[in-house]
């Protein structure tokens, strides 16, 4: 991807260390493969992983792929992005959003 950037696919058994253990902040996008949604924040997702490169982890997981993940976070629709810092979710948007309010997001998991 853009700048070396690379962009992980979440699963059950890789959650853990890349999301819970990570040692930089992780915005994780909650998503389904039909979801024509999903496909309208991709590019902006792609946007951002150049904007924020090496500052922040990029994750993506497919709901019906690992239903437990998103069970355990209360994920009901998609797109869903969680914003994650330490292990813990410090914020989250549900639908497609502008750059500008995730940008302001991943500012804030930053400072």
């Amino acid at each position: 991807m853009m700048n070396n950037s690379k962009f992980i696919i979440l699963s059950e058994t890789n959650f853990e260390k890349e999301v819970i253990k990570s040692s930089k902040p992780v915005l994780i996008e909650f998503v389904t493969e039909w979801s024509g949604t999903c496909q309208i924040i991709a590019p902006i997702i792609k946007q951002l992983m150049a904007d924020f490169n090496g500052m922040v982890k990029f994750c993506c997981l497919d709901i019906e792929k690992s239903p437990g993940i998103a069970e355990t976070y209360g994920i009901r629709d998609v797109p869903t992005v969680l914003f994650f810092k330490d292990g813990q979710v410090e914020d989250h948007v549900v639908g497609a959003v502008s750059k500008k309010v995730l940008a302001g997001k991943l500012d804030d998991l930053l400072e």
